[in-house]
């Protein structure tokens, strides 16, 4: 048991989840904890809770054979399944800071990682057979030493027998979070035992997740999402999960519900594209084979939250069973552990229509009334905007002015600021970052630090909705991308594209966010053959950042709007053209 970080709290049960994990072995050894689906669906394996702790202790045994002391960060580069489950709880057992992230494909991907590797200190690199003879010439070309890379997809680790867990405190790092974007500056959201036991009972509060109940999950346990409700929510909670590949879902949207459906689960979830993908993918055979009467929570979020999916997802698989009061849109982020508000259970998600113009002139929300769309009134006047519901646990949510950090009234737009036991401990490495995102928002009246999320929302009858970003990030299919890094990319691959002559920005068509790259083409090319220009774009982006534009667009020097300074303002770009003031050279559009 630890105590928790902070006072005011409600009564959680704060416990290390390794010391959860090693008293569900002695009391239900042979119950399962995971089980692994194949791409297809069909089962591959599974791990009891006397399985996951001999495991994780084999993994805790190479660790300390290998020298590497508590605290020290290690990083995970398994794929998805018993050897990234286990790796992650080896990691705890051995008191190490586990750093969650994707297995390499190919030298693009190692370049990334070293990086992390590199801002990390990491000590030792967890990895399979595979991939390290895979990537292992791509590691040493970037310095890093053939004796970091350890496999751990050897029967060899499963032989360990269970001894006790390296003891913690709470404020000791269980793991390190790098944010999913293509940022070539990694930051390392610090994540202690203490956050780690808090929000892990506070979700499970939420999610209703507990002994009896089922969890799916294809969600990339080197994401937060899937990495705190997919696999460390489960083995708190005391219930098992159905682990599936990522691939799996994008393979097949199917093979998703067809589980829920099979394994009778009662929690599963995903980024708003998920929902929208099932309803444009799946047949109408295909629902009339799914029973989703037993999925009571179905968790929508990740990336921005669409009333209309929502709707749509309800009406599709009504058929299935599915019942609306199932559908949780959500709201969190990696530095408050993962959960921040979400819809309560049992109650139907609602959308506001409000005033596009005044919310974007004037930063307030101005429902509709009389002249709703509903009521006949003009269609294009109003954004719908998801109700995310109320703040979950006993975390606090401020809104304040950006600039100003004063506090925002009901209905006002500003950025949103969250306080409370899960949020994180700061950056790794960056104590002026960590303390102007975390330590300069205060309450007057209790004194408390709050957490900048550099999202923007609004408090509306004691609910959150999310309206937009602070800051230029672009979050597609649940990651996220740094518009500078996309705008870098076209510029320094596209010689006749103007240098500083580059916008990345998302288009909404009010179902999910689409990339679209907007750039001016050097004069003297303007009578080229662009279509060249614009299909090399589509190709360097993906390449880079494997995400596909859904447009590109070359236009005339001089017509991206910019500051005085130079600096180009993406939204002014956006808005012009979406009003068909650019003068466009050239076009190409991903779909179709």
């Amino acid at each position: 048991m630890i105590a928790p970080a902070g006072g005011n709290q409600k009564d959680y049960q704060m416990q290390l989840i390794i010391d959860t994990l090693c008293a569900r072995s002695a009391a239900r050894p042979e119950q399962t904890a995971f089980e692994f689906l194949s791409t297809t669906g069909a089962p591959l394996a599974a791990l009891s809770y006397r399985a996951l702790e001999r495991a994780a202790a084999g993994v805790a045994a190479v660790l300390r054979a290998r020298g590497v002391p508590a605290g020290a960060r290690v990083l995970l580069l398994c794929q998805p399944g018993p050897d990234y489950v286990a790796a992650f709880f080896g990691c705890l057992h051995a008191g190490a800071v586990a750093v969650p992230l994707y297995p390499p494909r190919n030298r693009l991907h190692v370049a990334r990682i070293v990086s992390v590797l590199r801002d990390a200190g990491a000590s030792l690199v967890l990895s399979s057979r595979q991939s390290i003879e895979r990537c292992g010439a791509f590691f040493a070309e970037q310095g890093v030493s053939e004796s970091m890379l350890v496999a751990v997809d050897g029967d060899a680790l499963r032989d360990a027998e269970p001894n006790a867990p390296a003891a913690q405190r709470a404020d000791a790092l269980a793991f390190l979070q790098y944010t999913s974007g293509t940022t070539g500056d990694p930051k390392g959201v610090m994540i202690s035992n203490g956050n780690l036991a808090h929000h892990l009972t506070m979700l499970n509060a939420w999610l209703g997740g507990a002994p009896g109940g089922t969890m799916v999950s294809w969600l990339p346990p080197y994401h937060d999402m899937g990495l705190i409700s997919g696999l460390l929510a489960p083995v708190a909670g005391g219930y098992p999960c159905v682990l599936m590949p990522p691939e799996s879902f994008a393979q097949n949207p199917f093979v998703w519900l067809d589980a829920v459906s099979r394994h009778r689960a009662t929690i599963s979830g995903g980024p708003n594209f998920a929902y929208g993908m099932c309803c444009k993918r799946l047949t109408d055979e295909q629902i009339a084979t799914l029973d989703l009467s037993r999925w009571r929570l179905a968790f929508n979020g990740a990336e921005p939250v669409r009333q209309k999916t929502i709707d749509a997802f309800a009406t599709r698989f009504a058929a299935a069973g599915f019942e609306p009061s199932a559908m949780a849109p959500c709201y969190g982020l990696a530095e408050a552990t993962l959960l921040v508000a979400g819809r309560e259970p049992h109650t139907l998600a609602h959308g506001l229509d409000v005033d596009r113009q005044i919310l974007q002139d004037e930063g307030r929300a101005a429902p509709a009334r009389d002249t709703s769309p509903m009521a006949g009134g003009d269609a294009a006047r109003w954004r719908s905007i998801a109700c995310i519901g109320r703040v979950t646990g006993d975390q606090h949510v401020l809104i304040v002015d950006p600039e100003s950090g004063e506090r925002c009234a009901d209905g006002r737009v500003g950025e949103i600021c969250v306080a409370g036991p899960s949020i994180a401990q700061g950056y790794w490495r960056r104590p002026e970052l960590s303390d102007a995102v975390f330590r300069t928002v205060r309450d007057g009246v209790a004194g408390r630090a709050y957490m900048r999320s550099g999202d923007l929302g609004f408090l509306l009858d004691g609910e959150l909705y999310v309206t937009g970003r602070l800051k230029d990030m672009i979050v597609i299919s649940g990651r996220n991308y740094y518009s500078e890094d996309l705008e870098q990319t076209v510029t320094a691959t596209q010689e006749k594209v103007v240098q500083n002559g580059c916008a990345a920005f998302v288009a909404d068509d009010d179902e999910r966010e689409s990339l679209v790259i907007v750039a001016e083409i050097e004069r003297v090319e303007r009578h080229g053959n662009l279509n060249d220009v614009v299909t090399d774009i589509q190709k360097e982006i993906w390449l880079k950042h494997e995400v596909n534009p859904h447009s590109v667009f070359l236009v005339s020097p001089g017509q991206l709007p910019k500051t005085s300074s130079g600096k180009v303002r993406r939204k002014a770009c956006r808005r012009a053209l979406e009003a068909g003031e650019l003068k466009v050279l050239a076009y190409w559009n991903g779909a179709g």
